[in-house]
């Protein structure tokens, strides 16, 4: 698992009410390129994959939470979600865990 700045979901995971358990931590994208620690996700995207996409602070920051994710948040994880994987996709960060 691949992802932007995100130390904390193995714990989020783990401590929700279905106790979650990662087998393997998730593996930050700014351990194979300490320059996506500078950008935004939004820019990583944009300079690894070529796309451009918008993720509005004001749905990042609302309430995750609740049970029902608005619409909004769930294209916002699944944004995130697929820039991320196809970020680490890019960087071959699969390096980091099976060599």
């Amino acid at each position: 698992m691949a992802g932007f700045r995100n130390t904390w979901q193995r714990e989020v995971l783990f401590f929700s009410k279905h106790r979650l358990l990662m087998n393997m931590p998730a593996g930050d994208l700014s351990w194979m390129n300490s320059d996506l620690e500078k950008l935004s996700t939004e820019e990583s995207i944009s300079l690894h994959l070529g796309f451009k996409v918008e993720l509005k602070e004001e749905i990042k920051t609302s309430d995750w939470s609740q049970k029902y994710l608005t619409d909004d948040q769930v294209l916002f994880a699944c944004v995130e979600s697929y820039g991320s994987f196809f970020v680490g996709v890019e960087l071959k960060m699969w390096h980091l865990f099976f060599t």
